[in-house]
């Protein structure tokens, strides 16, 4: 009678066991179950997915601050050179030297000792003071008060180059003798150069830009 045998190895609850079987001919199966043979390795559980939550971050991203006009400067702006403008439009039109006007006073008066009158206008002291009036009203068209400086200095020059050249003239007593015109005249430069000096624009912090990583 031939028998046949075979090993089978269950695995339940961490455990292995082994089951032999014997088979002979024409008779049932014997089944013998021997007791664990070791611990089977342990069955890792299915993983799940762990959420961490990282706190939110808020990153403050600052600005440089920029520029930008300021109605109440520009108009403060515009009064002093209107002030100024004046000055030297109505010091043309006073006397300067001698009982003479500055529109009737040659411009010669002020890099010469020859103190003459003359009759043509655009010849005259007068139109020069008037011509640096213009140029003050036309730096308001700049935000920079570059131009209306420039016309302020050039307004004082023409008051010191006319106050030399009375000094170097015999016969004239400073500052008794300077007439009325040269000293609006100088008033109304130092204005205008003030006025350059007024800032049009103002700085301005750009709103804080916030961003969350």
């Amino acid at each position: 009678m031939a028998e046949t045998t075979s090993d089978e190895r269950v695995e339940a609850d961490g455990e292995v066991t082994t089951v032999r079987t014997t088979r002979s001919d024409g008779a049932d199966p014997v089944i013998v179950q021997h007791s664990p043979t070791g611990t089977a390795a342990p069955v890792a559980a299915p993983s799940t997915p762990v959420i961490v939550e990282r706190p939110e971050r808020t990153v403050l991203e600052s600005s440089e601050p920029t520029t930008a006009i300021s109605p109440a400067r520009g108009v403060l702006r515009m009064l002093l050179v209107a002030l100024g403008a004046a000055g030297l439009f109505v010091g043309a039109f006073l006397e300067w030297v001698n009982g003479i006007n500055g529109i009737d006073l040659s411009n010669r008066f002020f890099f010469t000792t020859d103190v003459q009158a003359t009759t043509q206008f655009l010849a005259s002291a007068g139109a020069i003071a008037i011509v640096i009036g213009l140029v003050a009203m036309l730096g308001l068209t700049l935000i920079s008060g570059w131009v209306v400086r420039l016309a302020g200095i050039a307004g004082i020059i023409a008051f010191v180059l006319s106050v030399i050249t009375m000094a170097r003239v015999q016969g004239f007593s400073l500052p008794q003798d300077i007439g009325i015109g040269l000293w609006v005249m100088l008033a109304g430069s130092v204005m205008t150069l003030i006025a350059g000096f007024v800032p049009a624009t103002r700085l301005m912090e750009r709103p804080a830009v916030t961003t969350t990583a």
